[in-house]
């Protein structure tokens, strides 16, 4: 009987607990913000998108950047100060009481949000063995759905029973709680230093920045996440818009969904491939979105589509990740995870930022409708492209 490597280390537990906070105070701000966008700011629902657009552009725009850092300057340094930056700018919320400084703030998050998260979808594999790998980065996933969970549903308690003030300084507090655990972490020592001649090095450098192993799954989770980004900028808005309230509700069925998927999907990508899984979210992420389109006049459709968007979309960004892990060298993950969650930024930022304008002017159902159909498109693209393109380069590494 061959023998199970170990998961579930000291460093990789505190790794996971940490982001989880992190990820929770995020969580705690994105079904907030629209509320405080359009309730106290006063803006209509066109500007929804800009404060997530904004966003998600800012950690697009990083991206690349600490890629590299990652794996040029080592991982602890290059995490710990992209948690550092987040948390200051957690504490900031309280003081934006302009749309304006608003989106200046929002940028500025969102730089730190782009290096944790090419840090956080880079660490774990180092931290857990290759033969579990996709165990392990599914795992890892549970740690962002428990904060899905918890994130969205204490975010919208606190704004309902104290206001935005103490919701602002919540998401401060637990975010300082969160560079604490990271600081702990034990962070292996792998960085960028191939021995190369003189004729290489020009062509290594230009191709620092980016991975191009990369760039078919990425353009899938593009796709993807114009899409999923509807799901956390209108689904407050919409709730409140139908009278179905609820929303906090909804985004814990969502996680539940989210954490039932991840794990399955994660060790079922060991053994068999990425083929089945994929298969069957781009179909529940298509009824899902459906249903909730046409769940206007029904509590049961809000709740039981955000339930069935969950176990159809829980597993589809660490798939793809996993992909790529299993695709570069270990000394390439940094850039690799950095073309990759770039393709998540530009996804949700044009999505929110389009969405929003569909949704003015149409209805919030028939922009849920459009995103619907991404599911399809996505998954064509995925099928006759990306996992042929995965395919070559796994029997090319064996």
């Amino acid at each position: 009987m061959r023998h199970k490597e170990k998961l579930w280390t000291k460093d990789f537990a505190l790794f996971c607990s940490s982001y989880l906070l992190m990820a929770a105070g995020f969580y705690f701000l994105l079904p907030t913000l629209p509320v405080f966008v359009t309730e106290v700011l006063g803006e209509d629902k066109s500007k929804i998108g800009y404060i997530i657009g904004f966003y998600a552009l800012s950690a697009l725009l990083i991206r690349p950047f600490s890629g590299y850092a990652l794996d040029s300057l080592g991982r602890r340094k290059v995490y710990l100060i992209s948690l550092l930056m987040f948390t200051f700018a957690t504490f900031l919320y309280s003081y934006a009481s302009t749309f304006l400084w608003l989106l200046a703030l929002r940028l500025f998050h969102g730089l730190g949000w782009g290096m944790i998260t090419t840090g956080g979808g880079t660490i774990p594999a180092d931290l857990v063995p290759q033969s579990r790998r996709g165990e392990g980065i599914g795992y890892f996933g549970l740690s962002i759905t428990l904060s899905m969970a918890l994130g969205p549903l204490l975010g919208l308690w606190m704004l309902q029973e104290t206001g935005f003030d103490f919701l602002f300084y919540a998401t401060f507090g637990i975010t300082v709680v969160s560079f604490g655990l990271a600081y702990l972490v034990k962070y292996p020592d792998i960085t960028n230093k191939p021995s190369i001649t003189a004729q290489e090095k020009p062509a290594k450098k230009k191709r620092k920045m980016f991975e191009t192993k990369a760039s078919h799954a990425s353009v899938v989770v593009f796709l993807f996440c114009v899409a999923y980004a509807s799901i956390f900028s209108f689904v407050a808005v919409f709730s409140q818009e139908t009278g179905l309230g609820h929303s906090g509700l909804f985004f814990f069925l969502l996680a539940v969904g989210v954490g039932i998927s991840r794990p399955l999907a994660g060790k079922l990508m060991d053994r068999r491939g990425p083929n089945q899984i994929m298969l069957s979210s781009f179909m529940l992420g298509f009824v899902g979105f459906i249903a909730l389109s046409f769940s206007s006049h029904s509590l049961f459709l809000f709740l039981l589509s955000g339930f069935i968007i969950g176990i159809g979309c829980g597993s589809i960004i660490p798939t793809l990740q996993t992909m790529i892990m299993n695709m570069v060298l270990p000394e390439r993950r940094g850039a690799a995870n950095a073309t990759y969650y770039a393709a998540v930024d530009l996804g949700v930022s044009v999505g929110s930022v389009i969405l929003g304008y569909v949704a003015t002017w149409t209805t919030t159902a028939f922009m849920f409708r459009i995103c619907a159909v991404m599911f399809v498109v996505s998954g064509a693209y995925f099928f006759s492209t990306a996992y042929k393109h995965y395919l070559r380069n796994t029997l090319a590494m064996s």
